[in-house]
Order: C-alpha cells, then structure tokens, then sequence
C-alpha cells in the first residue's frame, strides 16, 4: 500500500516563501560588502598619498641637506623630525581605520554567509546548490604561476593596512629617536635659556607621540565597535540566556505548588438525621473476621 503524504498548509508555504526572501537579500547585502571592500579602502588612499608626499618630500630633504641643516640650524632640523614624526602618527591613525574597515566589511559579509546556510540548511536546499567552499578547474599557491590560487581577497586588504600602520610606526620611532638624538646628545649653539626650553618640549613632544602610538588603538576601537557584531561564545550565551528566560521556561518556574482542595481539607459534612439515630443505635459488637 502506498504512502500518502500530507500537502504543506499555508502557513508553511508563507513560511518557505518568507525564508527565500529573506536568502536573496542575503546574497544582495553579501554581494555589496564584497564589492564596497576595496572602494572603502581607496577613500583611504588618498589621504595616504597625502601624507605619503608630505613626507617624502621632508626626507628628500633629510637625506640631501643633512650636513648643511646640523651645522647652520640646529633647531630647523629638529622641527623637520617633529613634522615627520607626526605625519608618522597621522599615517598610524589611517591605517589602523584601514585595518578596522576592512575587518568589519568581512565579519559582516561572513554574517550573511552563516545566515544564508542556515536558511539553505532549512529549505532543505540539495548540497551540490548551498554555499560552500568550491574548487576552481586548477589551483596552483605558487606565486610564479598564473593558475588560480587559494587566496582571501579580504584578508590581502586587510594585510595590507597592517603592513602601512608597521611602516609607519617604525618611521614614527625613528624621528623620535632622532630628536632625542639632536637635542640631548648633539647640542647646537643656542642660548642655555633657548636649550632648556628645546629640551623640555622636546621630551613632552616624544612622550605625547609614544604614548599615542600605544593608546590611539584602543581609543579607536571603544569608538567605532559594532554592537551588531559579536563573537560566538557571545552568541551562544545569548541563545542560552534566551532559552532560560522564554515564556514556557518562565511559566514553569514561576508556578505555585498545587494545594490541597478545599474539598479534601474540610470534612465530609454529615445529616443530622443521621448523627441523631446514630447517637440512638446500640454500641457496635465486635466483628468476628479477623484483619
């Protein structure tokens, strides 16, 4: 005999259509990320290359003028690391946006991903069209081949703003380093008024920059964090304290223990007829069964 199976009701299909919906917009909102990652990382750029040029232009000077700037003026060369060390912090600042940019445009377009195999795992989706790891015709990791490779484009931009913020906190050190260098160790003449005054603000100067360097991250990242976006041990706290406080979970906890009826506290009320002839009847003799 023949298994008959019951059609999906309304509800159902609502529900399945719903769910499919909600998939397309997924791969829409997956599909921008994916497209906006690179664009969001070339607003950057330009105020790089800004600061790139500025600073280029005083190394050129640096490197070809040295002698003349530390045997004529001693305090031009000094204002010269200043500048660079904080087109230096400036560089910093950007690159740690870099990095924060491209990381959140990747947890978000990873946020779509996870949802959409969710809704794929509930429509019941066949595996060979849900979205998984794929393999191209040919892979090849070398980088002196032209076959494709297994790379994250996302995670090269987000190298990419790593290696910036190290370039510019080594050149950030170094200008530091050389201030302390022209202003302690190779005075020049100056008034000892006019150096003592060089020094000390020379000192609050490094200090304020190494003490940026160090605290601007985390200043940034208290600023910019995402409250959409959390971890996963986050998220399964979350669903956890969620189960504990739904509304059956609430419901059953929170009820009375059952008491006692009235109707079994109180005694079984007796006719007064009856108490009557019972108070007449003779006392009851003793039954001869034995218990």
């Amino acid at each position: 005999m023949s298994e008959t199976t019951t059609p999906p009701t309304d509800s159902q299909l609502d529900t399945k259509q719903d769910l499919q919906e909600i998939r397309k917009e997924l791969y829409q909102l997956r599909t921008f990320e994916i497209q906006n990652l690179w664009q969001r990382s070339i607003f950057l750029v330009t105020f790089i290359v800004i600061l790139l040029t500025g600073y280029g232009y005083l190394i050129e000077k640096l490197l070809f003028e040295y002698d003349k700037w530390d045997t004529a003026n001693g305090l031009q060369l000094i204002i010269t690391h200043v500048v660079c060390a904080t087109l230096s912090l400036l560089g910093s600042i950007f690159s740690i946006i870099w990095i924060m940019m491209a990381k959140g445009s990747k947890a978000w377009y990873e946020i779509h991903e996870r949802r959409i195999r969710k809704i794929e795992k509930e429509l019941q989706f066949p595996h060979k069209y849900r979205m998984r790891p794929g393999a191209p015709w040919n892979i090849d990791d070398s980088l002196f081949s032209c076959e494709p490779g297994s790379y994250s484009v996302s995670r090269i931009n987000i190298l990419l703003g790593q290696i910036l913020l190290f370039v510019w906190r080594i050149a950030c050190y170094i200008h530091i380093a050389s201030i302390i260098w022209v202003t302690l160790v190779s005075p020049h003449d100056t008034s000892d008024r006019d150096s003592n005054l060089i020094r000390l603000l020379t000192i609050i100067f490094s200090i304020t920059i190494i003490c940026a360097q160090h605290y601007l991250p985390s200043k940034l990242k208290s600023i910019v964090h995402s409250h959409g976006i959390i971890s996963r041990e986050e998220e399964k706290a979350k669903k956890k304290r969620k189960k504990n406080h739904s509304p059956t979970n609430v419901t059953s906890s929170n009820a009375p223990n059952p008491q006692p009826s009235a109707l079994t506290m109180q005694p079984q009320p007796q006719n007064s007829t009856s108490c009557a002839s019972s108070s007449n009847a003779p006392a009851p003799q003793p039954s001869t069964s034995t218990e």
